[in-house]
């Protein structure tokens, strides 16, 4: 239920893909049309966390309300953090398909590759390895129980040469 709560908490971005298309075709502009729209808002929220509900085998109401909340803390995210380097502010159609005149966006959203959103990066990568550390698990389980085995691993081997 993890993978499947992490997995929530990234598919906002699905919204995003159009970039492929545009840069196959060259004419078409469907990554500033729908990214944060179709999955940063409450709607996606509510279907990822159904379909973690359903998926989920243990803990399926936890499971559900979990993954909705990775998904409000991505769209946060997303708004206090994303600015493209042209300066754009990125709104957040949060009520769409129903509304799309409902835009959120605060101004003082800082860039991408701003200081702030750096040390976001270094936290999480700590936590990680407090993760690791601690429960043995690595972000790798995304992936596959033999990748997060060989992160584990390596993370041992590289922290036994250090000692």
């Amino acid at each position: 239920e993890r993978v499947l709560i992490t997995l929530s908490g990234i598919a906002p971005d699905i919204d995003g893909a159009g970039v492929i298309i545009d840069k196959i075709t060259g004419t078409t502009n469907y990554y500033f049309e729908y990214h944060h729209v179709v999955g940063h808002n409450v709607f996606a929220g509510i279907f990822l966390s159904v379909l973690v509900y359903l998926l989920s085998v243990k803990q399926r109401s936890l499971a559900a309300i979990l993954a909705f909340g990775v998904v409000q803390l991505h769209v946060l995210c997303d708004l206090i953090g994303s600015k493209g380097p042209d300066g754009y502010n990125w709104p957040i159609c949060y009520l769409y398909p129903i509304s799309e005149t409902l835009k959120l966006s605060w101004s003082g959203q800082w860039q991408l590759n701003a200081w702030q959103n750096l040390v976001i990066a270094a936290l999480a990568f700590s936590a990680c390895i407090f993760y690791v550390h601690t429960r043995g698990i690595t972000v790798f389980e995304l992936c596959g129980q033999k990748l997060d085995a060989a992160a584990v691993g390596l993370y041992k081997r590289l922290l036994a040469n250090t000692a």
